[in-house]
C-alpha cells in the first residue's frame, strides 16, 4: 500500500472476499490505511453463500482522511461515492506523512 501511495496512487481498490463478518477492527484498519497512505480505498466484498462459506459483504469506500464515505450492509447492493482527486492532494498537503517516509528502512 505504501509503495503504491508513494508512486502517485490516489485511489486503491481491494476485493478481499472475507467469509467472516468484518469486525470494527477490520473497518478501522481500512480507515487507518487510507489516512496513513492518503489514498481513497474502495473495499468491495462479496455477499451470499458458496458451499459452506457465507461471505460478509459490507463493502466500504473510505476517503484519504479515513472517513467512511459509503458503506453497504450484508446484502447485495450498489454503493456510490464521490471522491475527487483534489481531496487526495489536499490530504497530502495537510498531513505530509509520505514525506516522512524512510525508504532506506524498506527492503
Amino acid at each position: 500500500m505504501r509503495g503504491a501511495a508513494w508512486s502517485s496512487c490516489r485511489r486503491r481498490a481491494s476485493v478481499p472476499n472475507t467469509d467472516a463478518e468484518p469486525s470494527k477492527p477490520f473497518l478501522w484498519k481500512i480507515r487507518v490505511q487510507a489516512m496513513q497512505n492518503q489514498v481513497a480505498i474502495v473495499m468491495c466484498n462479496r455477499v451470499g453463500k458458496e458451499g459452506d462459506v457465507t461471505f460478509a459483504g459490507q463493502s466500504v469506500v473510505v476517503d484519504p482522511y479515513g472517513n467512511v464515505v459509503s458503506k453497504a450492509d450484508d446484502q447485495e447492493q450498489l454503493i456510490i461515492a464521490d471522491i475527487g482527486l483534489t481531496q487526495t492532494a489536499a490530504a497530502r498537503k495537510q498531513r505530509p506523512f509520505l514525506e516522512l517516509r524512510r525508504p532506506e528502512w524498506y527492503d
